[in-house]
């Protein structure tokens, strides 16, 4: 499975901002776990749930059935800090199943790679056969 760069790009800013959001609402949970989060935060956790389920696919989606929080049944800082970890786990499982191993390094696996595998396509190799033994019976 490869993925563009655009994806990978998502990938990061997106795994960056969950993992941030995820620290910020597990300090929240140590001191008040069972308190809701208010409506400001749940609209912007929604929004990123919303563009990780849409780079994740069904695939990886990390929750059944989950999409995003109520915004009117608000959810409790514990529940955001569980929820979160799963999506982080969800974009672990993303990275290595669109990774491969290039030498001793593990790398995205492009798209662009891997229509450049390296290998020259039958069609070329025949037309530049034919252009050498054009060349050949001109001199």
């Amino acid at each position: 499975m490869a993925v563009t760069r655009q994806q990978v790009a998502v990938f990061g800013r997106l795994l960056s901002q969950i993992k941030s959001v995820q620290q910020e609402m597990a300090l929240l949970s140590k001191g008040k776990p069972d308190n809701p989060v208010n409506k400001f935060k749940v609209q912007h956790i929604n929004q990123f749930l919303a563009e990780a389920n849409d780079l994740l696919g069904e695939l990886f989606q990390p929750l059944k059935g989950f999409t995003q929080f109520d915004d009117a049944a608000l959810p409790t800082n514990s529940d955001v800090v569980m929820v979160l970890a799963q999506y982080v786990g969800a974009f672990d499982r993303f990275r290595h199943a669109n990774e491969r191993n290039f030498g001793y390094e593990r790398r995205w696996d492009l798209e662009e790679q891997a229509e450049d595998d390296g290998f020259e396509d039958d069609d070329e190799t025949e037309e530049s056969e034919s252009d050498e033994q054009d060349i050949e019976e001109d001199e």
